[in-house]
């Protein structure tokens, strides 16, 4: 039997380095768990067993952008979920998986990521069609991060809008209806003044000129000419 050769050598320690060192994703997001300068975003939970995005727009705006080159939040969890990550309550953005634990970070070179089988590569649809049938909807902690969905221009590299913005944007939409109401009924009110003040207007006209035809029948006249009134020059 002929000893293993250098290139079997050379293939088994390149394999075995690879294994031990873990991949950006997961280190720049034990980095991020363990600052404590933003543990009002992202923190670990009370025994260090999971960690959780407190504020997942805040998250998406300033830390996306800084550490992963995106700030589409779907993204960061789909990233997540390849890993193995579980999420732990349906009400919270809460994450754990059994090698992801506080202060063990050498722990992480045994967090392998999911393979994608060739029949899954073969039979999942074009991007562009996916993009094209998904259908809209808000990104919510209840949802499985699996099943999370974003609208076809966040998936195109513009980033998901969050949910803050899309209730403000709702929120306006509102306003400006209500706005347009008001301005409908103000525009009616004016006319309404307007048609009161002209019929005022020509009934105290028509009155005044009905009194002077009134005195100017019941004054005496001489010669046809009525001498109750002084003529006007």
């Amino acid at each position: 039997m002929s000893p293993p050769s250098n290139n079997s050598y050379t293939t088994m320690a390149t394999a075995e380095s690879q294994r031990t060192v873990p991949t950006p994703f997961l280190t720049k997001t034990f980095n991020l768990v363990e600052d404590p300068s933003i543990d009002d975003v992202v923190s670990w939970s009370e025994d260090g067993s999971s960690f959780v995005v407190w504020n997942p727009t805040d998250f998406a705006r300033d830390l996306l952008p800084k550490h992963f080159k995106h700030n589409n939040f779907s993204s960061f969890v789909r990233q997540l979920n390849t890993y193995g990550f579980k999420k732990v309550v349906p009400d919270r953005w809460e994450f754990s998986n059994e090698f992801f634990r506080r202060g063990e970070k050498r722990l992480l070179r045994d967090i392998q990521r999911r393979k994608l089988t060739p029949q899954a590569a073969v039979s999942s649809p074009r991007p562009e069609v996916v993009a094209a049938r998904t259908p809209k909807t808000v990104v919510s902690p209840s949802s499985s991060g699996e099943d999370q969905t974003m609208s076809p221009s966040s998936s195109t590299g513009n980033g998901g809008l969050s949910a803050e913005l899309l209730e403000e944007n709702e929120r306006l939409r509102s306003e400006n209806i209500q706005l347009n109401r008001d301005l409908a009924q103000m525009k009616s009110l004016y006319g309404n003044i307007l048609a009161v003040m002209s019929n005022y207007a020509g009934a105290s006209s028509s009155s005044h000129e009905m009194m002077m035809e009134i005195e100017e029948e019941s004054s005496p006249r001489l010669f046809g000419v009525s001498i109750g009134l002084k003529r006007e020059k």
